[in-house]
């Protein structure tokens, strides 16, 4: 690794160890399920420095200072040490490990979705409408899902075989654009309510594992259009990063599809405490799934995070909101190349980073029979 490399993974490091020590300090006097369930206001704005890829990428590349906080059922800043990541690793981009804490304080923009589940990020006022798991007309936006139980934050879904539960940012009129060059252009595949800047939440519970080791992942995933075909043109619909977890290994990944299906994976990472679901079939566990863009050394980037709920939820499904970073992903061009054969799908480079919406986002399993509950999705404001 050169120098260059170090200096960028040292920046992404600081960064993230600046938003985790938001978390510090909270109580539930200050914020609590019941004082806030939206909690998009509160942000100051700030133009974003765009050196790569277009000037006006969409909803949420304005930037507020804005961190994560995660809180535990108690109100005291998620697990024992807040800061508490699966190990140090600085591979192909990826950054987990120890983090320093400042105690900033929590945004007063950051609250609990009307699940009761705690926000890691702003919430952008100006990008799509957030959806919410058994709230307001959630139904309206979705597609692929399986059956339903409950209503409100006890809302549950059940699929097995080749899940796809996908919500739709506005419409599922538009499918996506094959034309990456053009997404680049205008910053956005369908729209500018695209998912561009988001955070993704579910809670996964295990009841019939598939018998194939290829198959144990839970993987969520957006900024995306359609996932049809085999190859360009009409594969260039389905772009996106993904975040992972195994549900045997308890480890965690990052991908990135330049076309549907060309999948460029970056290496397990060990989570500290890391469950296998399948000798705790009644355990829920959550994860997030996060995107923003950002900038380091003068040039932008993707971030892509994966937090994790290891505690799940309590006696009456509520969350526990314990949350820790798993792992960071970066595709900056400070780091490793990361991608390829993205000009098959009129992208400049084969490597293109993607720094366009789509219409989508998506939680998916193969061959698995799964539950998940306290779902959401929001277009967030990056952290400065």
């Amino acid at each position: 690794m050169n120098h260059g490399d170090l200096e960028t993974v040292w920046d992404g490091m600081a960064e993230i160890a600046r938003r985790v020590s938001a978390w510090v300090g909270l109580t539930v006097a200050a914020c609590s399920p019941a004082d806030s369930t939206d909690a998009t206001g509160g942000a100051s704005t700030s133009g974003t420095d765009s050196t790569q890829g277009p000037s006006d990428a969409g909803p949420g590349e304005s930037g507020a200072t804005s961190g994560p906080a995660p809180t535990s059922a108690d109100g005291t800043s998620g697990a024992s040490d807040p800061t508490a990541t699966s190990g140090d690793t600085t591979t192909n981009g990826q950054t987990s490990g120890d983090t320093t804490d400042d105690t900033t304080g929590r945004g007063d923009c950051l609250g609990f979705d009307a699940n009761g589940v705690a926000q890691l990020y702003c919430t952008d006022p100006e990008g799509a409408p957030q959806w919410v798991l058994g709230f307001d007309d959630w139904q309206d936006r979705i597609d692929d899902f399986g059956e339903f139980s409950g209503d409100g934050a006890e809302t549950i879904v059940e699929q097995g075989d080749q899940v796809r539960m996908t919500v739709a940012a506005v419409d599922f009129e538009c499918e996506g654009l094959e034309d990456h060059g053009l997404a680049l252009e205008q910053g956005y595949m369908c729209s500018p309510l695209d998912w561009s800047d988001f955070e993704i939440t579910g809670y996964f519970q295990l009841v019939e594992a598939s018998a194939e080791a290829t198959n144990h992942d839970v993987t969520w995933y957006g900024a995306s259009g359609r996932h049809t075909g085999d190859g360009p043109p009409i594969g260039c619909l389905g772009a996106s990063y993904k975040g992972s977890v195994d549900y045997v290994t308890g480890q965690v990944r990052v991908g990135k599809e330049s076309w549907h299906v060309n999948y460029d994976w970056h290496d397990w990472t060990d989570v500290e405490g890391g469950v296998d679901l399948t000798q705790e079939r009644e355990r829920w566990i959550g994860m997030k799934v996060v995107r923003y863009r950002f900038t380091s050394n003068g040039a932008d980037g993707i971030r892509n995070e994966i937090w994790l709920d290891l505690a799940g939820v309590d006696a009456d499904g509520a969350p526990m909101n314990d949350w820790q970073l798993a792992t960071v992903s970066d595709d900056h061009p400070d780091q490793p190349s990361w991608g390829t054969e993205a000009t098959a799908c009129n992208a400049p480079v084969d490597d293109q980073i993607m720094f366009w919406g789509g219409p989508r986002v998506t939680w998916r399993w193969d061959d698995t029979i799964g539950r998940l509950r306290l779902m959401s999705v929001r277009e967030i404001i990056p952290p400065v």
